[in-house]
């Protein structure tokens, strides 16, 4: 049942991801925001879909009875595809914030010396 309903959030999400893209104020072209918000969203977006057709794969053999306490690689393949996502895009959140302080004290910095 975890199986199920991971795909169905997984489902769901890209759905109310596309929703939101078709009713978005703004463009890809010739705003910033609206490029770094189609980008980041569009790669998370489609790690979210390779990875709910990944259980669906899963979900499918399973039910074929494929899958056995010794033989289920590629379940864990699917666990362990959903567990370096999410722990990419904490490291890729956190190098970003950690980057974007340093900007911030590097100017205040430059700012002190100038007088």
């Amino acid at each position: 049942m975890g199986l199920v309903l991971t795909i169905a959030l997984g489902l769901s999400f890209t759905c109310i991801q596309a929703y939101e893209y078709m009713h978005a104020p703004f463009h890809y072209a010739g705003h910033i925001y609206g490029a770094t918000f189609f980008m980041a969203t569009g790669f998370h977006g489609a790690h979210v879909i390779i990875g709910s057709i990944f259980l669906i794969v899963c979900l499918i053999r399973a039910l074929a009875g494929q899958f056995t306490p010794k033989q289920h690689l590629g379940f864990e393949f699917a666990a362990w595809y959903w567990h370096f996502r999410r722990c990419r895009v904490a490291l890729l959140v956190r190098l970003h914030i950690c980057v974007g302080s340093r900007r911030i004290a590097g100017r205040r910095a430059l700012r002190s010396d100038d007088g």
